[in-house]
């Protein structure tokens, strides 16, 4: 059975078009994908996110089990500050991209994907049983304003209970007027972190790949003690033969989707992860995994639906806010 997200009612007045992902009704788009895109990009946009996963860590031995579990380095993090990071597994490919936010003395929260909260919630806790921590499940914390984001933007995620949050949705609504402030649905979402090159987990990034491969190799911090995957991921940092790019098509109405094959002349070398249409860009992207000989400048082609369509790989991200 679906889960309901607490704003379920107001998404539904506002006349959204809802839709199922990892396991919740979602609001899918509102008014307009393209028009929810160009919100975000020249004025202002509002999404519900409440569909993400958070855990609480807390204990003596917090900041070893935190940094044990990711790649990144948690000590460098200062009470109330943020870092991206990832889990990954004994064999170095991500268990999940996360973001880990260290708050008051030696608690953290870490905040997870949706389609894998169950998965990552048991991968904590069997992994927590050497170390002195605390791991909990929780809705939200009190009241928290982060500055990360999702869409290339400069954005700030809102934590509040539950039971908070229809008051501080209708006041974001009220205020947000003068600003022609557009309220956006998922497929925004995943429109705007696709110009901005961020990889979404199940499709650009699972078990089967590493950090280096999807070229998020920055995260992880070899030289801070033992984690879990750092002797695979030492070995395989060498020996890459497949990396993440963009893919730019600029042929009218072409548009590359997730599982399309890429081609260089008669050779298929690598596939699309995900794609669609950039109204930033007015053309087709796509993310994808090609053999680590061919990069960037390199023309090639999509297989959209039998047909071979010219297209050429660029440097990500596809858009950058100035």
């Amino acid at each position: 059975m679906l889960k309901r997200l607490p704003l379920h009612e107001r998404h539904v007045e506002l006349g959204a078009k809802m839709g199922e992902f990892a396991g919740f009704y979602m609001p899918m788009y509102y008014r307009g994908v393209i028009e929810e895109v160009r919100a975000v990009r020249e004025k202002v946009g509002m999404f519900d996110v409440s569909h993400m996963g958070e855990f609480s860590i807390k204990g003596k031995e917090a900041v070893e089990f935190v940094n044990y579990i990711t790649v990144n380095d948690v000590g460098k993090l200062r009470p109330f500050s943020a870092q991206y990071s990832m889990m990954c597994n004994t064999e170095g490919g991500i268990v999940d991209d996360l973001i880990v936010y260290r708050l008051e003395g030696d608690e953290f929260m870490l905040v997870v994907n949706a389609t894998n909260i169950s998965k990552d919630y048991e991968w904590v806790r069997e992994n927590s049983r050497r170390f002195n921590v605390e791991v909990e499940e929780i809705d939200n914390v009190e009241v928290m304003v982060s500055r990360t984001g999702y869409t290339g933007e400069d954005g700030v995620e809102i934590y509040i209970l539950s039971e908070e949050s229809v008051k501080v949705w209708d006041r974001l609504i009220e205020g947000g007027k003068r600003y022609n402030m557009a309220v956006c649905g998922l497929i925004a979402r995943d429109v705007l972190r696709l110009e901005a090159g961020l990889p979404l987990y199940g499709n650009d990034i699972n078990e089967a790949t590493t950090p280096w491969e999807a070229k998020l190799g920055w995260v992880v911090k070899l030289n801070k003690g033992e984690f879990i995957g750092k002797e695979s991921l030492k070995l395989k940092k060498e020996k890459i033969t497949k990396h993440r790019v963009g893919i730019v098509v600029r042929e009218a109405k072409a548009v590359p989707r997730k599982g399309q094959l890429l081609y260089f002349g008669d050779e298929e070398i690598g596939y699309i992860t995900s794609g669609g249409y950039s109204p930033t860009l007015g053309c087709g992207i796509g993310m994808g995994y090609v053999n680590i000989a061919y990069g960037v400048g390199t023309k090639v082609e999509v297989d959209i639906r039998g047909k071979r369509v010219n297209a050429e790989m660029v440097k990500l991200p596809f858009y950058r806010r100035s």
